[in-house]
């Protein structure tokens, strides 16, 4: 994966795979390839690990408010934004749920959205992943 300006955005494997697996089912549907931006990388981590510590599951963060408050108040510049979340038993499972749920698949699908962020940790039992897709449009 590549930042905008062409600087490889280093990614743990797992989200690297989740990156190639999204922009895989974007490119064998003609759409573009989003572009990782470690804004939205970093950011997306953060809402996974406050899904993990505060024990929720919601676009709502406690912490952090809706998905597009989050990605404005880190200085985000953007006219669309989304987010998908996931709860599953390994990042291969996560993708699955995702584009099996037709609302997520239209967030992967959506032609509009030029940059992901991607954070995937380990849920606090260490049983599985809690993925965080957060996407916009410049």
């Amino acid at each position: 994966p590549a930042t905008e300006a062409g600087a490889p955005v280093p990614l743990p494997a797992d989200e690297q795979w989740m990156v190639a697996r999204v922009n895989q089912e974007r490119t064998s549907r003609g759409l573009k390839l989003l572009q990782v931006d470690p804004t939205l990388t970093e950011l997306a981590r953060k809402k996974s690990q406050d899904i993990v510590i505060n024990n929720y599951f919601a676009h709502e963060s406690p912490t952090y408010g809706s998905p597009s408050l989050m990605v404005r108040n880190a200085g985000v510049t953007y006219w669309l934004c989304g987010e998908n979340l996931a709860k599953a038993g390994s990042t291969e499972g996560a993708h699955q749920l995702l584009m099996e749920s037709s609302a997520h698949r239209a967030n992967i699908l959506n032609q509009n959205y030029t940059h992901i962020g991607i954070g995937i940790v380990r849920q606090a039992s260490g049983q599985g992943v809690v993925v965080t897709q957060l996407f916009i449009a410049r």
